[in-house]
């Protein structure tokens, strides 16, 4: 008897590619891509459907460049385009659902700015498309559509599928750990000191005292523990690379 479940995989793959420096090279990306997403679909085929694949942050493209003007004249390109194109021509062979690596993205209803996107995309082509809320400034010169003026597109789009209610947020753990909203699936059933410690691990939840011109040891310590793992992690790539 059917308990009325929707039974099927969810693939996230991991990528390590290159990073293009212009458009052209961005096909290379979508090829590696492409081949990922058979081999999901055939790997899972004797346990359960993959039916959700899901790339990371960059996998299209990375902002490599440190100015917009760059990011503009060699890396961006309107959505949709021939990378979401093939994607979505996958995802009607294959009857799945994708989670674009996301891309640098002009878009000419808001001229000045490019965009970190990604798009969700199933059989028919593109559902939604979600654009990086919290970019890592300075390093990130894309825009947040939160700073756009007048920008009247939703922030976090939700679309309703046959797999289920499907949305993307990027930086998640980082961002929205210390939302009400995540904590909340968490209160019935987990103890308050995995509680706290699901919170103190977003940037919102220290970054609160400082909006309310507060310096809080606890904040200070978690941000450059923050700045050091990263700068540590950063140097045992870079030599592993140059090792290569």
């Amino acid at each position: 008897m059917s308990d009325g479940l929707i039974r099927y995989a969810a693939a996230a793959c991991q990528t390590d590619f290159a990073n293009p420096i212009d458009r052209a090279q961005m096909r290379v990306n979508t090829d590696r891509m492409l081949a990922m997403i058979d081999a999901a679909v055939g790997g899972s085929a004797p346990f359960l459907p993959v039916r959700l694949i899901v790339f990371p942050e960059f996998a299209h493209a990375a902002p490599v460049f440190a100015t917009v003007a760059e990011l503009a004249g060699k890396l961006a390109v309107p959505i949709p385009n021939e990378h979401t194109d093939r994607l979505a021509a996958k995802a009607r062979e294959h009857d799945v659902y994708v989670q674009s690596g996301t891309m640098i993205e002009a878009d000419p209803r808001w001229p000045g700015v490019v965009f970190n996107t990604t798009c969700l995309i199933g059989p028919g082509g593109i559902l939604a498309k979600y654009r990086k809320v919290n970019p890592w400034i300075p390093f990130e010169v894309h825009a947040s559509p939160h700073d756009v003026p007048g920008y009247d597109e939703p922030l976090f789009p939700v679309v309703d599928t046959p797999i289920g209610r499907l949305g993307c947020a990027i930086c998640f753990i980082l961002v929205m750990s210390g939302v009400e909203m995540v904590l909340n699936v968490f209160r019935p059933w987990a103890p308050p000191f995995l509680i706290a410690a699901i919170s103190s691990l977003s940037f919102l939840t220290h970054f609160e005292d400082f909006t309310k011109g507060i310096f809080s040891l606890p904040a200070l310590v978690f941000y450059a523990s923050v700045i050091g793992f990263a700068l540590f992690a950063n140097k045992i790539i870079l030599d592993q690379r140059k090792a290569a």
